[in-house]
């Protein structure tokens, strides 16, 4: 078993009662992005399980703030194509709403013909019919 040293390091962190640790103080600092940081500082000279284990440390530490980092970055990819998809949608709704527009005002124009020209034929067909009861009268 290694012996407990008298803490050298100002805040120690979670690894400061193991008998593993016991050469290594963690102690968190504030970081104005939010992140965890841990700085590491000794209060023993290092021998070699002890510099091991505090890289192993430092690696897991680094692995861990690259992860962060990284979730953070696909967090923001996903808010940014997923804004770009309700643009793009909206833009499909508001091209489709415009079309139909159209649509409905080329079937009116349409419809409006039909019954111009509906009301042209009846004109005719009662003219026609008034010219027979003249020939006829005649």
């Amino acid at each position: 078993m290694l012996k407990k040293r008298n803490k050298s390091c100002s805040g120690a962190g979670p690894f400061s009662g193991s008998d593993i640790f016991s050469g290594i103080r963690a102690r968190q600092v504030h970081n104005p992005v939010g992140e965890p940081n841990l700085k590491f500082c000794k209060d023993m000279a290092p021998s070699a399980p002890r510099t091991r284990a505090a890289a192993a440390l430092r690696m897991k530490q680094i692995a861990l703030d690259n992860q962060s980092r990284m979730i953070r970055r696909l967090r923001v990819q996903l808010e940014t194509e997923r804004r770009g998809m309700k643009t793009k949608k909206q833009q499909a709704r508001d091209s489709h709403q415009k079309c139909h527009h159209k649509w409905q005002a080329r079937i009116q124009a349409a419809e409006d013909t039909i019954q111009e020209q509906h009301m042209i034929i009846e004109a005719l067909v009662e003219e026609k019919a008034s010219l027979l009861q003249k020939i006829q009268g005649l």
